[in-house]
């Protein structure tokens, strides 16, 4: 199921980048990369449908109380809880939560990661320049005493923060996303959104822009994060680095993503090099609902000691 979901991940965003009626003709006449998102649309539909008839089996035959807790139990007894015991279930509205929440959260930490290891091994200076700082600020960390930091113990590490969220401009997770204007709007620059008009975000884009990022911004350069004077992490607008999207749709796990990566990577750099089996400068992306990595990322890892 999950390589079904990847292909139709990859789709959507196809979608996206070309003429409405293009996708839609190959969809009518069932050929090309449309036959094989409708194939793989079927096989996710039923896994997810079963998953669900039998976690709704499994709560009437146990009884609410008795049942065990899993994702779709959770959503049920949520909705019993919003709307009534007797009110009615539509089991496609759960499907389309399960769809989404299966797409955003699958290896979405792990994808930023890679991308963070693969710059690090393009630029061995910022390399260097985070393992200084977990050796000056988390020295039982850095010496094996301590087996894995604190979430306190990371917001000691701001250039390792930095270099992270630096990553991310450059390669976010999610490269693109798309909105729907709700009423008629004029944006600031004068041009005018219908409603109803789709509105595509280029995130990937965005975050290369010489007009928002000045003109190093196709630089890998995590000091640009870092307030020189009080040497903390500078306070930047989300609707400018746009990886964690802004205002009420804005990713609720931002925070825990952030502790999540920070944790992993301090612990594992401070124990162990990863090499790239491929020259760094080599890798790019492969174009789906998350940047991933063109072909994987395969590395060699060493122990410091």
């Amino acid at each position: 199921m999950l390589e079904a979901l990847q292909r139709s991940s990859a789709r959507v965003v196809g979608r996206i980048l070309e003429p409405s009626w293009c996708w839609k003709l190959r969809r009518y006449l069932n050929i090309g990369a449309e036959r094989q998102f409708a194939t793989d649309m079927t096989r996710v539909n039923d896994m997810l449908y079963g998953f669900i008839t039998r976690s709704i089996q499994d709560k009437a035959n146990r009884g609410g109380s008795e049942c065990r807790m899993d994702l779709i139990s959770l959503y049920l007894e949520q909705h019993a809880v919003d709307n009534g015991k007797d009110a009615p279930f539509h089991p496609k509205k759960l499907r389309d939560f399960l769809v989404s929440f299966l797409a955003a959260g699958q290896d979405t930490t792990a994808t930023a990661m890679s991308w963070f290891l693969v710059m690090i091994n393009r630029y061995p200076k910022i390399l260097e320049n985070v393992r200084r700082e977990i050796h000056d600020k988390l020295p039982d960390l850095a010496s094996g005493k301590q087996k894995v930091p604190s979430l306190e113990d990371t917001h000691r590490l701001v250039y390792l923060e930095a270099a992270i969220k630096e990553t991310l401009r450059l390669f976010p997770v999610a490269p693109i996303s798309g909105r729907t204007a709700m009423r008629d709007v004029t944006m600031s620059n004068g041009v005018f959104l219908a409603k109803g008009t789709s509105v595509h975000m280029p995130h990937y884009m965005m975050g290369r822009m010489n007009s928002v990022w000045g003109q190093d911004a196709e630089e890998f350069k995590p000091d640009r994060w870092i307030d020189p004077v009080t040497r903390k992490i500078l306070a930047v607008s989300v609707f400018k680095f746009s990886a964690f999207y802004g205002g009420p749709h804005a990713c609720l796990g931002m925070k825990f993503a952030m502790s999540e990566i920070k944790i992993t990577l301090a612990t594992l750099l401070s124990r162990y090099n990863f090499k790239t089996s491929r020259e760094p400068f080599d890798y790019t992306y492969r174009m789906a609902l998350s940047l991933r990595i063109d072909g994987g990322l395969d590395v060699a890892v060493t122990s410091l000691d």
